[in-house]
């Protein structure tokens, strides 16, 4: 399959989309990273794209990638209100800053030009994002908004695995 071109993407994040049932359990990988899988539905029904949620092996740093036809384009970190990032030069040019701290995004927009040049499997660009506190569904509210997800209110129920004990007393949760 070729990878998509960045008007596909683009026709992707502006098209209605919802999610494939509910949040499907957890894996641990190798005994390391918690993943799962959740996918992406278009109008006509579809699955071309799955929201990818990861818990690193720390239990620390919390992701969801947006891979459309196996390709990432789009990425949301919840870490920590005082870890420090730096973006890349080419970040000034697309109005992000220089230093980014906390939660973040690797937002589509911003990488268009830069998968255009380069291709797929890079986003090293970073936008922060505001968010209260560290819990996965705030990573979905910031991502289903960013994609144009609509997300029912059923579907919210998005917790890591119980025996992950993810953020238990680590963060003042």
């Amino acid at each position: 399959m070729a990878d998509p071109t960045i008007e596909e993407v683009d026709e992707f994040i502006a098209g209605y989309k919802t999610l494939s049932g509910f949040l499907p359990e957890f894996d641990q990988t190798y005994g390391w990273d918690w993943v799962t899988r959740w996918g992406i539905l278009d109008v006509r029904g579809r699955q071309n794209a799955e929201l990818v949620f990861t818990i690193n092996a720390a239990l620390t740093h919390p992701t969801i990638c947006c891979i459309y036809r196996k390709r990432l384009i789009y990425r949301v970190d919840i870490v920590p209100m005082d870890e420090i990032k730096h973006n890349e030069f080419g970040a000034l040019a697309v109005g992000l800053p220089a230093v980014v701290q906390g939660p973040h995004a690797h937002p589509w927009p911003e990488h268009r030009d830069f998968v255009r040049q380069n291709g797929f499997g890079e986003l090293p660009f970073r936008k922060p994002v505001d968010i209260a506190d560290v819990q996965f569904i705030r990573a979905l509210e910031v991502a289903s908004t960013d994609l144009n997800i609509h997300v029912e209110p059923s579907q919210r129920e998005c917790e890591p695995p119980k025996q992950a004990a993810l953020f238990a007393d680590r963060n003042g949760l």
